[in-house]
């Protein structure tokens, strides 16, 4: 526990402003306990992101293999598997 709670007594200074000193003191460590979770929900929201972007790449890796197997156009093919390869690795990449 602080040392503000021991404290009957802070020498010429009023109860009034020792008790103001009391309520800051209090508002302070409130506003650290939020801050120390909101730091673990970042680092939670975080690993979601991660997770969403690696499943999303290899949706698109999927898809590439499709294009690969299923066009028949070559050229379509072609720029099927580079634009899907594309999206998978912006995602791999972040």
């Amino acid at each position: 526990m602080s040392w503000i709670w021991y404290s009957s007594h802070l020498g010429d200074v009023p109860g009034g402003v020792q008790e103001c000193l009391r309520i800051e003191w209090c508002k302070a460590h409130a506003q650290v306990h939020r801050w120390h979770e909101e730091c673990k929900l970042l680092k939670v929201e975080m690993d979601h992101v991660k997770c969403t972007l690696e499943y999303e790449a290899n949706r698109w890796l999927s898809r590439a293999k499709s294009a690969a197997e299923g066009v028949a156009l070559i050229n379509a093919s072609e720029g099927a598997g580079a634009y899907v390869k594309r999206q998978a690795a912006i995602r791999t990449s972040i």
